[in-house]
């Protein structure tokens, strides 16, 4: 009865690593097919601005770094938001969408507002709020 139960426990395990790592190896992929067109070539990097909406000091500076590391991001300018009211992270959208796809699955941030402006510098805002964490690490 007891040997029983650590089988289980055991199988349980074993699955639970196996749905993990493919779920892990599925999104290395989405990545990877998000960088590159459909025709194979690079495209342009996705030029953002990259503002802090939480008040932590250097945060924006200190994403901007990580965001350098070979991510296809071209970060225009950092600054802090007009208010440090931001629990969530959200990509502002300002041009158009072209790249929005992608962005979302290099930074992983899901939430995205349109507020469009034909003389905004850059493609989209990021804001970066209080969970920063869960994207940039």
């Amino acid at each position: 009865m007891i040997r029983s139960k650590y089988f289980y426990a055991f199988l349980i395990f074993i699955l639970a690593a196996f749905v993990v790592s493919t779920i892990f190896i599925f999104t290395k992929k989405e990545k990877e097919k998000a960088i590159k067109s459909d025709s194979g070539k690079n495209l342009s990097p996705i030029q953002i601005i990259l503002l802090n909406g939480t008040g932590e000091t250097g945060l924006a500076g200190k994403i901007r770094g990580i965001l350098a590391e070979g991510s296809d991001i071209d970060v225009i300018s950092c600054a802090n938001a007009n208010k440090f009211i931001y629990d969530k992270s959200i990509i502002v959208v300002r041009k158009d969408t072209i790249g929005l796809r992608r962005l979302k699955i290099i930074t992983g941030i899901e939430r995205r507002v349109f507020a469009k402006d034909k003389n905004a510098h850059a493609q989209f805002d990021v804001i970066l709020g209080n969970d920063y964490e869960k994207y940039f690490r």
